[in-house]
């Protein structure tokens, strides 16, 4: 339970550059957290949210709303491993 917790507030408070960049971000934490996990593997979908402009509403959009667009689309995988000691 705490592996889940660990996971979605990694997912949560960091800025991503790219879904692989939030992969590992998310296992080194639950590394970080977890001595006795020597490992973790993700398959996650990377699909995209484009910021929607809301200009012609005479609105801002201060990254607040978004749309999921249906390309690309596909799934990463990657495995986080802690350095044998």
């Amino acid at each position: 339970a705490d592996v889940r917790r660990v996971l979605l507030t990694a997912f949560a408070t960091h800025d991503s550059a790219s879904l692989q960049h939030t992969l590992w971000a998310m296992g080194q934490a639950v590394l970080a957290a977890h001595d006795a996990v020597a490992e973790i593997r993700f398959t996650l979908p990377n699909q995209h949210h484009v910021m929607v402009d809301l200009s012609p509403y005479g609105l801002r959009n201060e990254g607040e709303v978004f749309v999921v667009t249906d390309r690309p689309f596909g799934v990463i995988e990657g495995t986080v491993t802690r350095e044998p000691s």
